[in-house]
C-alpha cells in the first residue's frame, strides 16, 4: 500500500475513534464496541455507584418531604362528617363492605348491594388498611397516606430512567429531582385518599418496560407487560386509552427490525385477558351482564352534560348528595345500580 493511502487510513481510524468515543459519551444509550475484542457495551448500563447514590437521596428526600407534608395534612381526610367521606370517597365506602364481610358493595351511604362502580384493586388495598388499623381510624388514615407518599416517591426512579434512555443521564437527574418538589406530586397524594398516585406510578414503569420491548422479542418480557398492564386496568380503567398505542408503537419498532412481532403481540394480549377474566366473571355472575370493568360510564356522561354550564361536573345530577338532593339517591336505592346508570345513559344522550 502507498505510504499516502497508509497515512489517509491511519488518519480516518483515528478519527473514527474518536467519533465513537464523542457518541458514547453524547448519547449513552448508543450501542458502542467495548475494548474487549468481538463484545459489545450494554445498550443503555447500569447506573454507576454515585448514581445510586443519588437515587437514593433522590427517593428519601422524595419520601421525607411527603411525610412532612402528611404530618399537616392527614387531619382533613378524618375530618367525620359524612360519615368520614373524605376518607377514600367512595371507594372508601366499598373498602369498609369488604373490611366488615359484606363484599364489594355499598359504594354511597347504605346498603345498596354489589356494585361494580369501581375497579377493584384500590378498594382491596384500602380495606387491607382497614383490616390492619381499623376502619376509618387515625391510624389506617396515617398509613394509607404513608403507603401513597412512598409510591409517589418511588416514581422517581421510572422517570430516571426512561428519561436517561430518551435524553441523557443530566435531564434524567434533573428530572427526577422536579418530581421530588414539584407541588402537584406532594400535595395531591395526601390531601386525596384515591388511586391516582399508583396508576400513575405503574404508568410510568410500563413506559420504561415499553422502552424494553421496542427492542426485544423475547416473550417472558410482553408477558411482563401484559400481566402488569392487566393490574393496571384493574386499579385504573383510564390506563387502558394509553397502554394499547405504547404497545402498538413497540410492535410497529420490532417489525421495522425485521424481529418477530406477532407471538410477543399475541402474549401480552393473552396475559391482560387472564388478568381480567376473574373480575369479569365476577361481573357476569353478579350482574348478569357483561361487565368489563366498571359500570359507571353512562353516569359520568350524566353528570357531565346535563345542561349545567357552571360546573364541569354536576354532582346534584346524582346519587351523592342525599341531603340536597334526596331524588337521585332514593333512585339509584330503589332501582339498583345497573338500571339507575342504564336510566342516566338515557338522559345523557336524548
Amino acid at each position: 500500500m502507498p505510504d499516502q493511502d497508509r497515512q489517509f487510513l491511519g488518519t480516518f481510524q483515528d478519527r473514527l475513534a474518536i467519533s465513537r468515543e464523542s457518541a458514547a459519551v453524547t448519547y449513552p444509550g448508543l450501542l458502542c464496541p467495548s475494548k474487549a475484542k468481538g463484545t459489545l457495551h450494554p445498550v443503555f448500563p447500569p447506573p454507576r455507584r454515585n448514581i445510586r447514590r443519588q437515587l437514593f437521596w433522590m427517593v428519601l428526600v422524595a419520601l421525607l418531604v411527603r411525610l412532612i407534608v402528611v404530618a399537616f395534612i392527614y387531619p382533613r381526610d378524618l375530618d367525620p362528617s359524612f360519615n368520614h367521606w373524605f376518607f377514600g370517597f367512595e371507594e372508601g365506602r366499598v373498602a369498609r363492605a369488604i373490611a366488615t364481610g359484606h363484599g364489594f358493595s355499598d359504594p354511597l351511604w347504605g346498603h345498596t348491594g354489589p356494585t361494580a362502580w369501581y375497579a377493584p384493586i384500590y378498594p382491596y388495598i384500602l380495606a387491607l388498611d382497614f383490616k390492619l388499623f381499623g376502619v376509618f381510624t387515625t391510624s389506617a388514615c396515617i398509613a394509607i397516606l404513608c403507603f401513597q407518599s412512598l409510591v409517589s416517591a418511588l416514581a422517581c426512579l421510572p422517570i430516571f430512567f426512561f428519561t436517561r434512555r430518551s435524553f441523557g443521564e443530566g435531564a434524567a437527574l434533573a428530572a427526577g429531582w422536579v418530581w421530588v418538589v414539584y407541588p402537584y406530586s406532594v400535595y395531591w397524594p395526601i390531601v386525596r385518599i384515591w388511586e391516582t398516585w399508583l396508576a400513575m406510578s405503574l404508568l410510568a414503569v410500563l413506559f420504561l418496560l415499553v422502552q424494553k420491548l421496542a427492542r426485544s422479542s423475547k416473550l417472558s418480557h410482553w408477558l411482563s407487560f401484559g400481566l402488569l398492564s392487566g393490574f393496571a386496568a384493574l386499579l385504573d380503567p383510564a390506563l387502558l386509552s394509553v397502554l394499547p398505542f405504547l404497545a402498538l408503537w413497540a410492535v410497529w419498532r420490532l417489525h421495522s427490525q425485521g424481529k418477530r412481532w406477532f407471538a410477543p403481540a399475541v402474549t401480552a394480549v393473552l396475559a391482560v385477558i387472564l388478568v381480567l377474566s376473574p373480575w369479569m366473571i365476577r361481573n357476569a355472575v353478579v350482574f348478569h351482564k357483561f361487565i368489563p370493568i366498571r359500570d359507571n360510564l353512562a353516569l359520568e356522561f350524566r353528570v357531565g352534560n346535563d345542561g349545567n354550564a357552571r360546573e364541569t361536573m354536576d354532582l346534584y345530577a346524582g346519587p351523592w348528595l342525599p341531603w340536597v338532593n334526596d331524588i337521585e339517591w332514593n333512585q339509584y336505592q330503589r332501582m339498583g345500580e345497573i338500571a339507575y346508570f342504564q336510566l342516566k345513559g338515557h338522559q345523557a344522550f336524548r
